[in-house]
C-alpha cells in the first residue's frame, strides 16, 4: 500500500513538472487521499484524478468512515464543540539525562476511548465502531479534520489556499481529552513527555504512572523499552543494543531546562561512545569542582 501511494505521488509530480515546463494553467487540489489536477486548458492537457491507497486499513472497512461522518453530520453534535482550541500533540517536559533505561506507556485506543468519555459516539455509531479495527477508528477520527490544499498555477505564479473541513474542531476536542490526561500526568508525575497516545518516562517512574493511569481506568500497555535516551532541544533520540531505535521530533518543549545538559548534549553527536560512563565522568567532574 504504502509503494503505492509512493508511486501515485511521483507521478502526480511528474505530470505538474510537465505541466509548468509548458506553462500551462491548472488547479492542483489535495484533500485527504484525493488528488486532482485539473488544466485549464483541456485541449493538449487531461485532468487526472487519483485517490491515493496509503490509508492503513481493509477496504471492507471503508464503510465504517462513512458512517461515521454520516452519524456526526445527522446528531449535529458539532455546535458542543465550537470553541475547541487546537491540542498539542506532543509535548516535552523534563529535559534531562539519567543513565536509567526509559519506557513508553501507551494508553489503548485512547483517542475511541476519549471520544466515548466526551460524547462523539451514540449507542447506534459505538456498537459499529466495536466491529472495525483500530486502524479504521483512526482514519473516522482524522477524517474530521481533513485538509483541502489548493495549488493554482497561472504560468507564471501560483496561488494557494487552506480549507480545514468544519468538523475539525470535533476532533480537537477528542484530541484535547487524550492530551489532558497526558498534561495531568506530566504535572503530578516524573515523566519526559508525551508524544500523541504515549508517555514516555524513565523506568524507576513507571509504576508510579501505572498507577495513576489506573486510577483514571485507563488500560494502556508497555510499547517499547529502550537502554537510553538523549534529549537535545526537542529532539528525543532512543537506544537500544547499540543503536538508534527511535527519533521524535516535539512540538512544544520547555528550553530552559536545555541549558544545563548543553555540555555533554555537545558530546552526543552519534552513537560511538560508553553513555554510561560518560555520564559517571561528569558527575566526578562536578563533585572535583566542589
Amino acid at each position: 500500500m504504502k509503494n503505492l501511494a509512493i508511486q501515485q505521488d511521483k507521478q502526480i509530480a511528474e505530470y505538474l513538472k510537465l505541466l509548468r515546463e509548458f506553462r500551462v494553467p491548472y488547479t492542483y487540489v489535495i484533500k485527504g487521499n484525493k488528488r486532482v489536477v485539473t488544466p485549464h486548458d483541456i485541449t493538449d492537457f487531461q485532468e487526472i484524478s487519483l485517490r491515493i491507497d496509503s490509508l492503513n486499513i481493509k477496504r471492507s472497512e471503508l464503510w465504517y468512515i462513512r458512517t461515521f461522518q454520516q452519524s456526526i453530520q445527522n446528531r449535529n453534535i458539532l455546535q458542543n464543540f465550537t470553541n475547541t482550541a487546537k491540542p498539542y500533540f506532543s509535548v516535552l517536559d523534563k529535559i534531562y539525562l539519567k543513565p536509567e533505561k526509559v519506557v513508553a506507556i501507551d494508553l489503548n485506543e485512547a483517542y475511541h476511548n476519549a471520544a466515548k468519555r466526551i460524547g462523539i459516539y451514540d449507542n447506534d455509531l459505538l456498537n459499529k465502531s466495536e466491529k472495525v479495527s483500530k486502524g479504521a477508528k483512526r482514519v473516522a477520527f482524522g477524517s474530521l479534520a481533513t485538509k483541502t490544499i489548493t495549488e493554482t498555477y497561472n504560468g507564471d505564479s501560483f496561488e494557494y489556499d487552506y480549507q480545514q473541513k468544519e468538523t475539525a474542531p470535533i476532533y480537537f476536542a477528542i484530541a484535547n481529552e487524550v492530551s489532558n490526561v497526558m498534561i495531568e500526568c506530566i504535572n503530578k508525575l516524573n515523566c519526559i513527555g508525551f508524544y500523541t497516545d504515549c508517555i514516555y518516562a524513565y523506568e524507576s517512574e513507571k509504576e508510579s504512572i501505572l498507577d495513576f493511569l489506573a486510577s483514571k481506568n485507563i488500560q494502556n500497555k508497555i510499547e517499547g523499552e529502550y537502554e537510553y535516551c538523549t534529549i537535545i532541544e526537542n529532539k528525543m533520540t532512543f537506544y537500544a543494543d547499540n543503536e538508534i531505535k527511535k527519533v521524535l521530533f516535539f512540538e512544544k518543549f520547555n528550553s530552559e531546562k536545555n541549558t544545563k545538559n548543553k555540555e555533554i548534549l555537545k558530546q552526543i553527536e552519534e552513537i560511538d561512545f560508553d553513555f554510561f560512563d560518560l555520564l559517571k565522568r561528569k558527575k566526578q567532574c562536578e563533585r572535583k569542582r566542589e
